[in-house]
């Protein structure tokens, strides 16, 4: 097949999740405990809003998809432009997440939520680019598998690190060594990523354009909805989770860098989950091997 996907834009694909990685993995582990501990928030009013913000995800990614959808495609592509601008203000506005309520003398809280709010809206997912750089299912699932493993890595990659950069959880000058490097990955290793990727299959632009109102149509469906709300309760179970972990590690055992040493071993334990879970999705099915999995999560969090 003429125009395959090269291995230079695996690599730059790899990039590009790992600049996803940060906002996925520090958040919901460290934002709370920076929050009440150096900035000194309220701990159910940040509460409040992660939860106003898992909700809100759901909301705004169907409608940041339509946005995309509908704009006009450029010498540079279609999805690749948006990725680009999204990842450089998801970087900013990320900086400006836990440093502005830092140094601001008022309106603590409500820059955290206008800043937590709309890092849900400009952290643009990559799905969009992987229909478009290839048309080949085998690709495809490769870049999906490239795409896992990536974020899998990623995420345990920071969350062995990062306790090592806080040392001190109380003390703001740890939070900000982690951030700046977090929001170097965020802008730098997307753009680079994604200059580097390659918009294969064209849109038509004659091709007549699904309306709001379709928009609206198509979240009312069952599968939907269902699905909304099972990612809904993951992801702030997840968040849950994580922050517990932090606070354990923290005032529990005393000692936050021992956080790293439980990510690596987890992150080998996952080797054979990896191994395991195309087995499993054979032999009991895609949705009854995800229901499984939460099973899972739920009883060894």
């Amino acid at each position: 097949m003429k125009d395959r996907v090269t291995r230079k834009e695996k690599f730059c694909y790899i990039l590009t999740n790992l600049g996803n990685v940060p906002v996925q993995a520090i958040l919901g582990s460290y934002l709370l405990i920076y929050y009440t501990n150096v900035v000194g928030l309220n701990p159910g009013a940040c509460a409040t809003l992660f939860l106003i913000a898992r909700i809100m995800d759901g909301l705004n990614d169907p409608i940041v998809g339509f946005l995309i959808d509908h704009r006009k495609t450029t010498k540079m592509g279609h999805f690749r432009p948006t990725l680009i601008m999204g990842a450089i203000l998801c970087g900013l506005n990320f900086m400006l997440l836990w440093m502005g309520p830092y140094i601001a003398t008022g309106g603590k809280l409500f820059i955290a939520y206008v800043s937590y709010l709309l890092i849900g809206i400009m952290d643009i997912s990559l799905n969009s680019m992987l229909p478009v750089m290839t048309a080949d299912a085998s690709e495809r699932n490769t870049l999906s598998s490239i795409k896992g493993i990536t974020l899998l890595l990623g995420v345990f990659g920071i969350n062995i690190i990062a306790p090592i950069l806080i040392g001190n959880s109380s003390e703001a000058k740890g939070y900000f060594t982690l951030i700046i490097v977090a929001v170097f990955m965020i802008i730098v290793f997307s753009v680079i990523g994604t200059l580097g990727l390659k918009e294969r299959v064209q849109i038509n632009q004659e091709q007549k354009k699904y309306r709001f109102v379709d928009l609206i149509e198509i979240i009312k469906q069952k599968p939907v909805w269902s699905t909304f709300l099972c990612g809904l309760l993951y992801t702030t179970g997840t968040y849950i989770v994580n922050a517990s972990n932090t606070y354990f590690y923290t005032y529990v055992l005393n000692n936050l860098m021992i956080l790293s040493l439980a990510s690596l071993i987890q992150m080998f334990a996952m080797i054979p989950a990896t191994i395991l879970a195309p087995v499993l999705i054979l032999k009991m099915g895609k949705k009854n091997a995800y229901i499984f999995g939460l099973f899972c999560f739920g009883i060894f969090p």
